[in-house]
């Protein structure tokens, strides 16, 4: 089975490890390490974790691997690589390069042994351009101890980056955090649910989405589809399948609240990039002025503690009043 390896956010590799075990499909056994879960997979598992995954950053494809001290090592290293079956020749080239502990360090020094060992591959990929915006293919390199890891990135622009996050508010939280949180405190996408500060209102959107069910990947490019290895009629069978799965009818009751009126405005203007804005409320309104409801439900929110967003000098006592 193909192994593949998922980036995520640091503390969050147990939560992340989960979620792509319920991936399903043949997806499972996973190792979890700093920052990074590996996983095996069927031939589609790169396709499916790109589209599904909520709390990973990226999915890698692990490229090789060897013990190399010194330059012609290295070169040694990347000559076992099939490079022509692997890179998406028209695209540029990007190197991501970290070492620790390594005789090789100088990361300038790296990337011409590795361009140069491409070219005598044949391929003359050529960095980006500080201008470019499009798709970029990139080889993520880690060397510890003088043992280096090569990757290749299948996924492109951030899988947290869903597109709907174009306003944000102070102390913005990333989608992928917000639906980690909400993995973590065990909602299920059913009961009601209030972010009593919820700024550009991520943690409600992330809700909304979830509980329709609706994939993340859904409507968005990816490297993987300039991968020689691409299977254009397995993806597009998968995004007809995750179109299936999502219902709009699927409607907790979801409120995000905020005493910044700039932030409600955000919020709304998020929440109708993501389609969702008629199956939440967002309202501006102070954390004290939230009104008693029945339960069941969950509050989830991300309110200021004083380091990204000034709290002021009663910040503690604030604290006490919310709790109260």
């Amino acid at each position: 089975m193909p192994s593949l390896i998922a980036v995520v956010p640091l503390g969050l590799e147990r939560l992340a490890a989960k979620e792509i075990r319920a991936l399903g499909g043949g997806i499972g056994k996973t190792e979890i390490g700093t920052g990074r879960v590996a996983f095996e997979g069927p031939d589609d598992a790169v396709l499916r974790a790109n589209l599904h995954l909520r709390v990973t950053e990226r999915v890698l494809i692990p490229v090789t691997e060897g013990y190399a001290p010194d330059f012609e090592l290295l070169t040694d290293v990347l000559r076992t690589v099939d490079w022509h079956g692997l890179l998406p020749r028209a695209l540029p080239l990007r190197l991501v390069i970290s070492a620790k502990a390594c005789r090789l360090y100088h990361t300038g020094a790296i990337e011409d042994c590795v361009r140069a060992a491409l070219a005598q591959a044949g391929i003359t990929q050529v960095a980006p351009d500080p201008e470019y915006r499009g798709p970029v293919a990139t080889l993520d390199m880690r060397g510890t101890g003088n043992r280096w890891s090569i990757a290749l990135d299948t996924t492109g622009r951030p899988l947290h980056r869903r597109g709907y996050r174009l306003r944000t508010a102070l102390a913005p939280l990333r989608e992928n955090l917000a639906a980690a949180l909400l993995f973590a405190a065990g909602w299920d996408g059913t009961t009601a649910l209030l972010d009593p500060a919820c700024g550009a209102g991520t943690i409600a959107i992330e809700a909304a989405l979830i509980a329709q069910g609706r994939a993340p990947g859904l409507g968005r490019p990816f490297v993987f589809e300039h991968l020689p290895s691409f299977d254009a009629a397995r993806w597009q069978a998968l995004v007809q399948e995750a179109e299936g799965r999502f219902s709009t009818d699927r409607r907790p009751s979801i409120e995000g609240a905020d005493i910044d009126p700039g932030a409600i405005r955000a919020a709304k203007d998020n929440a109708r990039r993501a389609d969702v804005v008629d199956t939440l409320s967002l309202r501006q309104r102070s954390i004290e002025d939230t009104p008693k409801v029945d339960g069941p439900g969950l509050v989830l929110a991300n309110p200021p503690f004083g380091l990204r967003v000034d709290g002021g000098a009663d910040l503690t006592k604030q604290w006490a009043l919310w709790g109260d």
